[in-house]
């Protein structure tokens, strides 16, 4: 760790604590996520359990297959969607159970981009209200609109909220809904902690 001087402070953490002789800050354990295995072992076992010298069988995986959707609906798109492919294709779906719902962190007074993907799997056009219902200090920077969505596609806008210049103790809870027809189509719950040391988006 301490060779990578050049991500951010981390590196600099490292080689201090080699001076000092202290590695305290470096003693937590690293927790590591059960992908897949095509050796037959446990999600809590040793990283190389079971494992041999020698060939396995090649297992292919399913692959890409579109998800079938219904009516209308709206869903977190860019890298939130991709991974959520990504792991099916991959045989790793169980991946998406380990958050009830997407997380993110972000600096106090930073702003927060949520691509965001309107779905219209009727046969009918509709037009699509879109409306945040954001936290005490949050603003709006764009994203409610009426958005008109043809039948059998998908309109991706951008959301931009500014987080509070102070910063906020704990999480926090921003909702995105979708109404049509005075009806609502759907929405999206994303849990933001706001700190220190967040990555930019």
């Amino acid at each position: 760790m301490s060779y990578h001087l050049t991500q951010g402070d981390s590196g600099q953490f490292a080689a201090d604590a080699l001076k000092k002789g202290d590695l305290k800050l470096f003693e937590q354990p690293v927790r590591l996520v059960f992908g897949k295995s095509l050796i037959k072992s446990s999600a809590t076992g040793d990283v190389l359990e079971r494992v041999t010298p020698g060939a396995i069988p090649f297992a292919p995986v399913r692959g890409y297959q579109p998800s079938e959707t219904n009516g209308l609906s709206i869903s977190l798109a860019g890298p939130w969607a991709f991974y959520r492919e990504f792991w099916k294709a991959h045989d790793i779906g169980h991946l998406a159970g380990l958050l009830n719902q997407p997380e993110v962190m972000i600096s106090a007074g930073d702003n927060l981009n949520l691509p965001i993907s309107i779905t219209n799997a009727t046969g009918s056009a509709a037009e699509v209200t879109l409306r945040s219902v954001l936290p005490e200090g949050w603003r709006e920077e764009r994203g409610t609109a009426i958005y008109p969505v043809e039948p059998h596609q998908e309109y991706t806008l951008q959301t931009v909220l500014l987080s509070p210049a102070k910063e906020a103790q704990g999480w926090q809870e921003v909702t995105l809904k979708a109404e049509a027809g005075g009806k609502e189509s759907g929405s999206i719950h994303i849990r933001v902690q706001i700190g220190s040391g967040a990555l930019p988006q």
